[in-house]
């Protein structure tokens, strides 16, 4: 494990301790690490990789050598104190998605795990073929869970408590500087604060660019309500996380002696070599890996695997 605001590994930081052998796991945006043992899917459970805690789940038989490639979201930070808290898995290749109410059973008869297929829509046409919509990028915010299927359109998915899915279109702006649909990128979404932010880093700039917006809510004069991607010009003295299959999240940044300077992105640009970049978010709205950014190399194990865990999501960065 590497502290980012240290700038150094963790002594006994624990991803390849004795907890994870002959496990199969897969990170949350909240802390949690869900877990199952390769050989026996009644060992599974979530958990805390800082203070050890479990919260038992019922057994999980999805394929143990996928579930790392899966998203795996919380619908809520604490899920041992939340009631009506969703664990979701979400398959990469296809449209399945896997999910349990983390305190509905507590070991009773009848918890367990749903399989579940979904269908949200076809892309492609008739000369190179359709294929399943699917939601490979997501993030949880508010108790729901959000994710985009074109750049103009995304989804919500609800638990009551079965899954249900509802659609929405992007309103866009016409002013400059305003979310435009046609650039190109890699989006990343992040929960901040019980807010939803884009992070998208442009192809146009060799992803060495990005721009970053927050999903805000509106009604016209007749009460029908829009979504816009708005400009963001500063995160409110926190920094955000991003990192490959599609993995977003983010921190409250504790002054200076936390290492980590306030309306921040850091991201990994090169996992093969397991380097970090980090990078400020300047007043045009953009965070550049040029000029004023600042590597930061993790141990060599990075370059076997790289996560990133906050300590807490409504915490400083320790």
């Amino acid at each position: 494990m590497f502290s980012v605001a240290g700038k150094h590994p963790i002594a006994g930081g624990g991803m390849y301790s004795d907890e994870l052998a002959d496990k199969a796991f897969c990170p949350t945006p909240q802390g949690w690490v869900l877990v199952r043992d390769r050989l026996d899917a009644t060992d599974t459970y979530l958990l805390d990789h800082h203070t050890g805690d479990k919260i038992r789940l019922p057994p999980l038989t999805i394929d143990p050598d996928r579930l790392i490639d899966c998203t795996c979201l919380l619908s809520h930070t604490r899920p041992a104190t939340s009631p009506s808290c969703v664990l979701l898995v979400v398959q990469p290749d296809e449209p399945i998605i896997w999910y349990v109410h983390v305190n509905a059973g507590n070991g009773s008869n009848g918890w367990a795990w749903t399989r579940h297929e979904y269908d949200i829509g076809t892309q492609g046409n008739e000369a190179c073929g359709f294929e399943s919509i699917l939601m490979d990028m997501a993030a949880a915010c508010r108790g729901k869970f959000y994710f985009v299927t074109s750049p103009i359109d995304f989804g919500v998915l609800e638990f009551s408590p079965a899954p249900v899915f509802t659609a929405f279109v992007v309103t866009e702006d016409d002013d400059e500087g305003g979310y435009d649909s046609t650039e190109t990128g890699r989006a990343f979404l992040v929960e901040s604060d019980d807010e939803l932010y884009m992070v998208k880093q442009l192809t146009s700039q060799d992803y060495n660019e990005a721009l970053v917006y927050k999903l805000e809510e509106s009604s016209t004069s007749s009460g029908q309500r829009q979504w816009r991607w708005r400009p963001v010009h500063d995160l409110g003295g926190r920094a955000f996380f991003v990192a490959p299959f599609n993995f977003g999240t983010s921190c409250l940044v504790a002054g200076d002696e936390s290492g980590i300077q306030p309306n921040c992105c850091l991201t990994v640009f090169d996992v093969t070599d397991g380097t970090m970049q980090l990078c400020s978010i300047e007043q045009a709205l953009s965070f550049n890996g040029g000029a004023g950014s600042e590597e930061v190399p993790p141990p060599a194990t990075a370059k076997t695997m790289t996560w990133m865990l906050p300590t807490d999501p409504k915490a400083a960065i320790a």
